[in-house]
């Protein structure tokens, strides 16, 4: 979940503070320092988000646990 809320931030962060700047820059240029940064951050996350929801099956209770499953 904190990956989750991580990356919906880094998104409003994103919108509130660089995406003018982003659309504006000429396609043969390259993005700058914070911008690059945001991008790194985002893709950081959601494959976090990813990786750990792959991972709950890893962690659950042995089935002796629960009564009902």
């Amino acid at each position: 979940m904190a990956l989750m809320i991580l990356a919906g931030l880094n998104l409003v962060f994103f919108y509130a503070n660089m995406a003018e700047l982003v659309l504006s820059t000429p396609a043969e240029s390259a993005v700058q320092g914070v911008d690059r940064i945001t991008a790194g951050l985002s893709l950081a996350a959601c494959c976090g988000v990813i990786v750990a929801g792959r991972l709950i099956t890893c962690y659950r209770p042995p089935y002796h646990w629960c009564l009902k499953c």
